[in-house]
C-alpha cells in the first residue's frame, strides 16, 4: 500500500506518466526527467546534433533555422502529446484525478544537462506548479510565466495545499561537479543524493517527503 517511486532519465520520462495516477504512490523522484518532445529534440546536445538531422531530413530551407514553431515539428508533437508528460503535469497538484490526494514530487536536475534540455524539466515544473526551492544556479525564463518567484529554503515539507490534501512539490538545479555531465548530478553530486533519498526516506519515517537542507 505504500509506493515509492525513484526514476532518472527515461524512468523519470516514464515515471512522470505513472505518478498522477497510482493512488498508492506516497513520494517520487524525478531526475533528469523533462516534457515535450519537440524541445527536446531542438535542444538536445550530444555528439550529434539532432536539430542538425531534423532539418537535413525535412529539406526546408524556405522556413530558416528549424524553431519551436515549425508546422511539421509541431504536427509530430501533436501525435506524441498523449504520451508526453507535460499534458499530465496538471495532474500532479492542481487537478489530481479520481479525488487522489496531490503528488508529492521532486524533480532533481543539473544545469547544462545534455541528455535532458533544462528547459524540458522546467517546462514540466512549471506546468505542474512544482516550486523551486534552494538555490537557483541560473534562473529559467518559464518562471516569469508565474509571475516574481522566490525559491523555498529548505527543509521544505508539505508546501502545496490542495482541495484533496496536502504535498511536497518541489524542484532543485544543481551545479554538476567540473567535467561532469548536468544528467548525472543525482549520482554524482553529495547534497543531489542525499536530498532525494531522504524525500522518500522521511515521508517512509513520518509521513511527510521533505527536501532537506
Amino acid at each position: 500500500e505504500k509506493i515509492y517511486f525513484f526514476g532518472h532519465s527515461q524512468g523519470g520520462i516514464t515515471g512522470a506518466l505513472f505518478v498522477p495516477h497510482e493512488p498508492n504512490l506516497k513520494a517520487a523522484v524525478l531526475s533528469g526527467a523533462g516534457a515535450q518532445l519537440l524541445l527536446t529534440l531542438l535542444r538536445k546536445e550530444t555528439e550529434i546534433s539532432i536539430a542538425t538531422l531534423l532539418s537535413l531530413a525535412l529539406n526546408d530551407d524556405d522556413y530558416g533555422p528549424l524553431d519551436e514553431f515549425h508546422p511539421t515539428l509541431n504536427i509530430l508533437q501533436t501525435f506524441i502529446e498523449p504520451a508526453d508528460p507535460l499534458g499530465y503535469a496538471r495532474t500532479y497538484l492542481r487537478e489530481p484525478p479520481g479525488g487522489i490526494a496531490p503528488r508529492s514530487v521532486f524533480l532533481s536536475y543539473g544545469v547544462g544537462d545534455t541528455y535532458t534540455p533544462n528547459i524540458t524539466t522546467e517546462a514540466l515544473a512549471v506546468a505542474a506548479g512544482i516550486a523551486p526551492a534552494g538555490e537557483l544556479v541560473v534562473g529559467y525564463d518559464a518562471l516569469e510565466l508565474t509571475g516574481p518567484v522566490t525559491p523555498l529554503t529548505p527543509p521544505v515539507c508539505d508546501n502545496y495545499v490542495g482541495s484533496t490534501g496536502t504535498s511536497s512539490a518541489v524542484v532543485v538545479q544543481y551545479e554538476p561537479r567540473p567535467g561532469n555531465d548536468g544528467h548525472f548530478v543525482v549520482f554524482d553530486h553529495m547534497t543531489a543524493q542525499r536530498q532525494s533519498s531522504a524525500f522518500l526516506g522521511t515521508h517512509a519515517a513520518d509521513g511527510c517527503a521533505t527536501l532537506i537542507e
